[in-house]
């Protein structure tokens, strides 16, 4: 075997598992969460690419809380944000700390991986990603007797061969001031219209709206949004997975 040219393919393979739509919804005392479990991962490899579809877990745990990944999950270089998520959190960590730590891991890798796309494919790296979120994470738990949620996003705002992140921040606990609240992540654009035709989509916190809901863009794209349903649930006293999904062990 010539060693070289093996380790030559190898660095030259680019990697990125992308893909996901979440809804959450809330009310005073409860919040609900769901996300489908369909993955393209495309290879970039010696100036080609291929896709593969995937079923993977997009929740993961860290201490009491639960995060939900949308967009890129992971790469080739390491990068994997639910694992930065998990490791994130230290033990007596609330929210709002778990959320900051989470704010300054992501990008150590992500920016690196982003870099890799942008050389694989400018012009694919310019029209998925550029003034876009490529990393979404919902970040969910009960705080003081309350139903909480935060929303990261690690936003590319590169000029021309540059590659930058940017972070936006929302949820509670400005959001929750609301009687309801109601967000969506990843691939949405289909439940949005329908929720504009029709609010009372958004008007009963539970598993079965959220599956509705996601039914929605499960049918409008089969080939990115699909497979088996995870739902986070979240009261006043703590968040548990109640629909393992993709997650089951």
């Amino acid at each position: 075997m010539n060693w070289g040219t093996l380790l030559i393919a190898l660095y030259s393979q680019t990697g990125v598992g992308t893909g996901t739509a979440v809804v959450a919804l809330r009310a005073p005392d409860v919040l609900f969460a769901a996300v489908d479990s369909e993955e393209n991962y495309l290879v970039y490899q010696n100036g080609e690419s291929t896709l593969e579809r995937r079923i993977v877990c997009k929740v993961a745990q860290p201490g009491p809380f639960f995060a939900i990944v949308a967009g890129i999950s992971h790469g080739t270089n390491g990068f994997d944000a639910l694992a930065e998520a998990e490791q994130a959190w230290h033990s007596g960590d609330g929210l709002d700390t778990l959320t900051t730590n989470i704010r300054s891991a992501i990008p150590r890798k992500l920016v690196p991986l982003l870099q890799s796309l942008y050389a694989a494919d400018s012009a694919a790296f310019v029209s998925r990603y550029r003034g876009q979120a490529a990393v979404q994470l919902l970040i969910l738990g009960a705080e003081n007797g309350s139903p909480q949620a935060r929303i990261v996003e690690f936003v590319e705002t590169g000029t021309a061969d540059s590659v930058r992140l940017s972070i936006r921040e929302s949820g509670c606990p400005d959001e929750c001031r609301n009687p309801q609240a109601a967000w969506f992540l990843g691939t949405h654009d289909r439940i949005d219209e329908s929720v504009r035709a029709n609010s009372r989509l958004i008007g009963h916190p539970d598993e079965p709206s959220l599956r509705r809901l996601l039914a929605i863009e499960y049918e409008e794209l089969p080939d990115i949004v699909g497979g088996p349903v995870s739902v986070v649930k979240v009261n006043r006293t703590g968040a548990a997975l109640i629909r393992e999904g993709a997650c089951g062990k």
